[in-house]
């Protein structure tokens, strides 16, 4: 019985500094001007970008 509760509570615990985490990064964004959060917004993007021109690396990769 030990062991699964040390389990939850890593689990709670993980949950309690994701959502700090989560709350932190929103003040973060609401404290920034509109032209810092457009930037924020499009450095965003090009990172969302560069995965996935990864991700198609991988599967043209694993087709050949």
């Amino acid at each position: 019985m030990f062991v699964f509760e040390r389990m939850k509570e890593k689990i709670r615990q993980r949950q309690e500094e994701r959502e700090q985490q989560i709350r932190e990064e929103k003040n973060r964004l609401l404290s920034m001007s509109e032209k810092e959060l457009l930037v924020e917004i499009l450095q965003e993007l090009k990172c969302i970008e560069d995965r996935i021109k990864d991700v198609e690396t991988s599967i043209s990769i694993y087709n050949n």
